[in-house]
């Protein structure tokens, strides 16, 4: 009976967050964080000490929790990067992985992961995998990963994930994304609505990116103010079985039923992207982000798989490296790449408020 109430009442919240007014009983709680994170950037400001890194950094981030597309869009502009002939490092926090593990830690040299996603984190490792030639390296201090992939890596330009929050190491590009037709939802911050920050903040970023859309949000391009707005929608690419490299086409599992799973701050958009894929969906279980795949849940994912009658299980990339190697059911992993409405146009305003040249 207390879980059944947790339940409708986390509900209730998720619900005002993103289709409702703020819930009156959380404004002032809302508004008290809302001061708190203001007075935070006004505080550094004025006192703390943020670095410039030796190389151009772009920093990729959101005002919202959940997910938005951050580790895509990474990926994206690190194989632009490695492009043009130039030597990206991906800098990342490694959330999720063993806090015991040391940093900084080079996940990848540009040559593919050196250690497991338990080391390294689920994000940091799939794009280590995904991308090979980039450097990663995953260290809660900024600063010190930046200049460990620049001194020992020989990185030229870093890619900063998650880091709009992150005020101790300066900047040269910074990108925002937002994801959904109502992105800011509520337009409260926390606990009242999904913002980390005041929706102000937004005047901090150089470029606009609206993700899941095939063209950019009214809301967020009515926050333009002369500033580049892009979209950029997830594309399915194909299904791999888990494990094994070989891609079926995207419109393979058209018709067959499935048990889906995931782990991401939008689950909701994996689903949307199964719908559309015209999967007959026997069962969608939305898991925390970044999820712990113990032996608890392996044993629920499996007797859900017994008991739903499904051919397959699927679910995403970020979700398929949890996964035991001996996994014994059959599980096929959607591989998705990230397009942008006006990719030449995007590349190169980026390139201008980085200060490089193709």
């Amino acid at each position: 009976m207390i879980g059944l109430g947790f339940s409708r009442l986390a509900a209730g919240l998720i619900r005002s967050w993103r289709d409702e007014a703020p819930l009156p009983w959380l404004r002032p709680l809302g508004a008290a964080y809302g001061w708190g994170a203001a007075f935070r950037r006004g505080l550094h400001a004025a006192f703390g000490h943020t670095k410039r890194a030796a190389r151009p950094v772009i920093s990729l981030g959101n005002l919202t929790v959940g997910g938005t597309g951050k580790t895509p869009l990474a990926l994206v502009l690190a194989g632009f990067f490695l492009d043009l002939g130039r030597k990206p490092a991906i800098l990342s926090r490694g959330y999720g992985r063993e806090p015991s593990r040391p940093a900084p830690l080079v996940i990848s040299r540009g040559t593919g992961p050196l250690a497991g996603p338990t080391e390294s984190g689920d994000e940091p490792w799939l794009m280590a995998s995904e991308l090979p030639a980039a450097r990663v390296v995953v260290d809660p201090d900024r600063c010190r990963g930046a200049r460990t992939a620049v001194t020992e890596l020989g990185a030229d330009v870093l890619i900063l994930d998650d880091g709009f929050q992150y005020l101790s190491l300066a900047a040269d590009c910074r990108i925002l994304l937002a994801q959904g037709p109502r992105p800011f939802g509520n337009g409260a911050v926390l606990p009242a609505g999904p913002l980390r920050e005041p929706l102000a903040t937004h005047r901090l970023a150089h470029i606009l990116v609206s993700t899941g859309e095939a063209e950019p949000s009214a809301d967020l391009a009515a926050l333009a103010e002369g500033r580049p707005v892009f979209a950029a929608a997830h594309h399915p690419l194909g299904w791999r079985p888990l494990g094994r490299p070989e891609l079926k086409p995207p419109d393979d599992l058209g018709g067959r039923p499935v048990l889906a799973f995931c782990g991401l701050g939008r689950p909701e958009s994996f689903q949307k992207t199964l719908q559309n894929l015209n999967l007959n969906i026997l069962g969608f279980l939305a898991l925390s982000d970044h999820q712990n795949y113990d032996r608890r849940l392996l044993t629920r994912l499996s007797q859900a798989f017994s008991e739903s009658g499904a051919d397959f299980m699927v679910t995403t990339a970020k979700d398929a490296v949890k996964l035991p190697p001996a996994w014994p059911w059959p599980v096929l992993v959607l591989k998705t790449e990230l397009r942008f409405d006006r990719p030449q146009a995007f590349f190169k305003a980026v390139l201008g408020a980085a200060g490089l040249t193709p």
